[in-house]
């Protein structure tokens, strides 16, 4: 069995993606038929700018210095809020699509099946 392939992507290069992902009406889905990258790998890149977001506020706080690294910068916790809140949003949409889905199937909602 051959190993998948991996991709390599710059520092540059993932800089600009996580700079898609970080736009309020960022969809994961969308940005990675874009770029290429793979979902488990965008949320991966995201995990990462979150975590390290939160060590930089805890150097901050204790008055080390901060890294000045393309990835990391402009990612503050309000940020972090509104993209999750936005994601949030989007998964409610679609629990309550599902749901009514699940509903007209068991002939307990009148509507198209």
């Amino acid at each position: 069995m051959s190993k998948p392939k991996t991709t390599r992507y710059t520092p540059e290069q993932k800089a600009q993606v996580l700079k898609m992902l970080a736009a309020p009406d960022a969809n994961i889905l969308d940005i990675s038929g874009k770029t290429g990258v793979s979902v488990p790998t965008l949320y991966t890149w995201r995990k990462e700018v979150q975590e390290a977001a939160g060590r930089e506020e805890v150097r901050h706080e204790k008055g080390e210095e901060k890294t000045n690294h393309p990835v990391y910068d402009n990612v503050g916790l309000e940020k972090r809020v509104r993209l999750l809140e936005a994601e949030l949003a989007r998964k409610n949409e679609i629990i309550a699509e599902l749901s009514v889905l699940v509903l007209q199937n068991h002939g307990l909602l009148k509507g198209k099946k």
